[in-house]
């Protein structure tokens, strides 16, 4: 993939993170949809990660695999938090409750967190994205 293909799916990904953040965001107000914004909340940060997996040409097939792949090759020393995957893994098993967990419900506090450990993962990768200049945006 070139840089102009990799830019541009980058872009793409970011552009679906926003759009599941927002989503979430909205959700997350009716304690009827909290499931629904939870979910937005992991698709959110999960788009985001593959941005950041992109720049490496990584393009895991699995759920698990971007996960893995963003925790060992993106997280550590000198690298972005380790928080930022334990945060993306959170989200992950919320989603899978709020999925197939039936009577599974989330509190607007434990929504807010997930929702707050969302953003954190956006934010970090936006970041690194930036700095490794595959944004022209902030």
């Amino acid at each position: 993939m070139s840089g102009d293909n990799r830019r541009k799916n980058i872009s793409i990904e970011l552009r679906e993170s926003g759009g599941r953040m927002n989503a979430a965001r909205r959700l997350a107000a009716d304690p009827d949809t909290r499931k629904d914004a939870v979910g937005r909340a992991y698709y959110a940060a999960f788009h985001a990660v593959r941005a950041a997996l992109l720049t490496r040409g990584l393009e895991p097939k699995s759920h698990r695999g971007v996960r893995e792949t963003f925790r060992a090759q993106f997280t550590g020393p000198d690298m972005l938090p380790i928080d930022l995957a334990a945060a993306l893994d959170r989200l992950e098993s919320a989603r899978m409750g709020a999925d197939y967990a039936a009577g599974r419900d989330f509190s607007d506090d434990e929504t807010n967190r997930l929702l707050a450990d969302a953003e954190a993962v956006i934010a970090g990768v936006r970041e690194f994205l930036t700095v490794g200049a595959w944004l022209t945006e902030a």
